[in-house]
Order: C-alpha cells, then structure tokens, then sequence
C-alpha cells in the first residue's frame, strides 16, 4: 500500500522494504548470506515434497516452471543491478 498500489505483491521497488532490508542485512555479504539460506530452504522444501505430487506431471512442471525461471528473471535484472550498485558507490580516493 505504500508503494502506492496494493494489488502488487513485488516489493523490490518500495523504499520502505529497500530501507528494511538494508537494515537486516547491511553487508553484501550478510545479504548473500541469506541468498543462500533461502535457497537451501527452498531446495529443502522439494526434497520433500511427497511421492504423489512428484509423480503429478502438471504440477511437478508448474513447481519446476516456477523454480527455474528465478534465475532466468534474475537475470533480466543484471543491467539494473549494475546501474543501482554504481549509483551508489562512493569514488575511491
């Protein structure tokens, strides 16, 4: 709602969620951190996952479809990524 529209679940583009996460994760390498735990979370999940819906081909291919593209996306983003992390970098002198 305070990124002004609140039928949009992405919070990527909301200050107060950017102003959050740099608050819980101040370094690059606590956000990393917790890239990694989050996907080891998520890696853990299908693991588990029981017999029944892995042998479900529709929706083993909607939860597949869904897993694989993050990377697909996330890349899509690189150039932004770059650009944001450049904006705010200070010159080294």
């Amino acid at each position: 709602m305070v990124g002004g529209d609140d039928s949009v679940l992405w919070m990527d583009n909301n200050d107060l969620h950017l102003i959050m996460s740099t608050a819980i994760y101040p370094t690059n390498a606590e956000i990393v951190a917790e890239y990694k735990r989050s996907e080891a979370a998520i890696i853990a999940e299908v693991e588990a996952l029981p017999a029944w819906l892995a042998q479900t081909k529709p929706l083993m291919m909607y939860i597949g479809q869904n897993l694989t593209n993050i990377n697909f996306h996330t890349r899509l983003h690189f150039e932004q990524i770059k650009q944001a992390i450049a904006a705010v970098q200070q010159p080294t002198t």
